[in-house]
């Protein structure tokens, strides 16, 4: 026999499974009481074993034919086969014999969740509580029901369920991470670090705990104490490679950039070379402006994994501040292709098009990024711009006008539109305009000479500006 079990059986229990197997084997003769064979079936469900716990199940049933037991384990094995049908058709008939059985409801969920049927589930879940009065069992009950919920993504529905589990057993570290887990998908991240350190009370040597409370905390923004919990679960498992990640990750956060590439060598000790790593490394050999250092852990990154679009960028990036634009325009390019639904690949590539009047790519690419994602703010001044630039005005106002629309508040489209206004000859327009602008955000009218300096020039325009100003009291 396999001895690679596991502790969910005792050495008397698997002593029967030894009796039972010899019994086949050798054509010997036992008897097995119902206990006992309903222990022999559920090593075979637990090894997975099904066809040995088809040949219990048969053979129990041939002694104790009467037995609802054996029907709910036949049924069980219906389930595990994925054979619904029949296992429903049993699970009916066990019903009329035996209503108040809860394994019944249990077994029946467990179908429907096979089926997808969520709410079906709760329900028969719900069934089952009603006839069962065992803690451990309503627990487990509690928990399945939450299950459901969350396949439901009704995570608050689901935290009412395990809080119910957790008032009968409030050791249970399984209801306290699925807690956390539920927490943390309804954004109650507070509540989430609550659950974990009611965990690490219960057990202060688990680092999955410490670990998931560094990434709550990290969530908050609180990265000192996210970097302690992070030493924790390495002090619990010194190769714990996602904890040093996430350190790293924490450090880099705090801007702490050479400690952070020190942790992140310590991730690469541990597991495989992985490009992520080296793209983390390389991003903060950038903040620290080692750019030759940066540009090498990009390339690694991409000989682990050519189609790492991110790491194109990171190159883009390093060559532009090298003044290398070449280069980085060949690399915002290639990582446009990779991923070419990535609104941020297409502004990189359409800024540096721009800078070098390379006006229909600009214009091409900065199209690709309004396709994508209107909410970049700033995509309208540069659309626009460049049309500006072209003496194409009313292109340039239509374009700025439909960015207005989606941000009617935003002070710098304003002051970009009067430009245009003013360029196009549209005086009354633009002093207008420009008089909303000063309304929504005076100190911003410096934006106005940034863009166009000749401005300065206009005693309208400045008179206008001066109406807005602090006045100096005598």
């Amino acid at each position: 026999m396999n001895e690679d079990f596991d502790n969910n059986f005792d050495d008397e229990e698997l002593s029967l499974v030894n009796q039972f197997e010899e019994m086949q084997t050798k054509s010997s003769s036992y008897f097995f009481d119902i206990e006992e064979l309903e222990v022999i079936i559920d090593y075979y469900f637990d090894k997975d074993q099904l066809l040995k716990a088809q040949q219990v199940i048969k053979f129990a049933l041939k002694i104790y034919p009467d037995s609802t037991s054996f029907l709910l384990k036949k049924a069980q094995l219906y389930s595990m086969l994925e054979q619904a049908d029949k296992a429903f058709d049993l699970l009916n008939q066990i019903e009329n014999l035996e209503p108040y059985n809860p394994e019944i409801y249990v077994t029946r969920a467990s179908l429907f969740n096979q089926k997808g049927n969520h709410q079906q589930a709760v329900e028969e879940l719900t069934k089952a509580l009603e006839y069962t009065d065992d803690v451990e069992d309503n627990i487990e009950l509690y928990q399945n029901i939450a299950y459901e919920y969350e396949n439901l993504n009704n995570y608050q529905e689901a935290i009412n369920y395990l809080k119910k589990a957790h008032t009968l057993d409030e050791k249970d570290k399984s209801v306290l991470f699925e807690l956390a887990y539920c927490y943390e998908s309804c954004n109650q991240t507070e509540e989430s670090i609550s659950s974990f350190k009611k965990i690490i009370a219960i057990d202060p040597y688990s680092k999955t705990a410490w670990f998931n409370l560094g990434v709550s905390y990290s969530t908050m923004g609180l990265f000192e104490k996210a970097i302690e919990c992070y030493d924790y679960a390495i002090a619990i498992d010194e190769k714990f490679s996602s904890a040093y990640f996430n350190k790293a990750n924490a450090l880099s956060s705090l801007e702490q950039f050479d400690e952070a590439i020190e942790i992140y060598r310590e991730v690469l000790q541990f597991e495989t070379p992985d490009a992520l790593t080296h793209y983390y490394i390389g991003e903060c050999y950038q903040k620290i402006q080692q750019l030759d250092a940066a540009i090498d852990q990009y390339r690694t990154a991409l000989e682990i994994n050519p189609k790492m679009a991110d790491a194109y960028v990171g190159i883009g990036v390093c060559h532009e501040l090298l003044g290398q634009d070449v280069d980085a325009l060949k690399c915002f390019l290639t990582a446009s292709e990779i991923e070419p639904a990535n609104p941020e690949y297409w502004y990189l590539l359409g800024l540096l098009q721009h800078k070098h009047s390379m006006n229909d790519d600009a214009i091409f690419s900065y199209q690709k990024v309004i396709e994508s994602d209107q909410s970049n703010k700033m995509i309208w001044l540069d659309y626009s711009s460049i049309y500006n630039e072209l003496g194409e005005y009313d292109k340039a106002i239509n374009i700025l006008s439909e960015g207005i629309k989606l941000f009617p508040n935003m002070a710098d489209l304003q002051y970009r539109l009067s430009i245009y206004l003013f360029n196009k000859g549209s005086m009354k327009e633009a002093y207008v305009i420009m008089d909303k602008a000063l309304q929504l955000d005076a100190d911003k009218h410096t934006t106005l000479f940034e863009y166009q300096p000749e401005l300065k020039n206009i005693p309208e325009i400045i008179d206008l500006i001066s109406n807005y100003q602090p006045k100096n009291i005598s």
